[in-house]
């Protein structure tokens, strides 16, 4: 029996849509990779004989949406600087800099250190 039903279920369901928008069956191999997870782990969760830890949860969002957060419990990350972290592989230097530059004045302005 599974020990976490629950998140394999909505990932079985996740699987099936992911397959309806490709317009054609996949294997959970290509379901994995797509992922861009190892093939057992997500066999596990699909089997429902394991679920995420949390270093998983950005990772799966990604491709998943932010109610993976939900399935696995974990507060959700404000939707904006989600999308900036997804992204942010697709900002031109100059647009790095202009953020870094806003979140410099930002520290400034009430005195905040930056994160590391």
């Amino acid at each position: 029996m599974a020990k976490y039903p629950e998140f394999s279920q909505w990932l079985e369901q996740q699987y099936i849509d992911w397959q309806r928008r490709e317009g054609c069956r996949k294997t959970a191999t290509e379901f994995a990779a797509w992922l861009g997870i190892g093939n057992a782990t997500v066999n596990q969760w699909l089997n429902g004989d394991a679920r995420p830890r949390p270093e998983f949860a950005f990772k799966l969002a990604k491709c998943l949406g932010l109610e993976v957060y939900d399935r696995l419990a974990l507060p959700r990350p404000d939707p904006l600087l989600f999308q900036l972290q997804c992204n942010w592989d697709k900002f031109t230097d100059k647009e790095r800099a202009t953020i870094g530059k806003i979140l410099g004045q930002w520290r400034r302005k009430y005195k905040t250190r930056p994160a590391h």
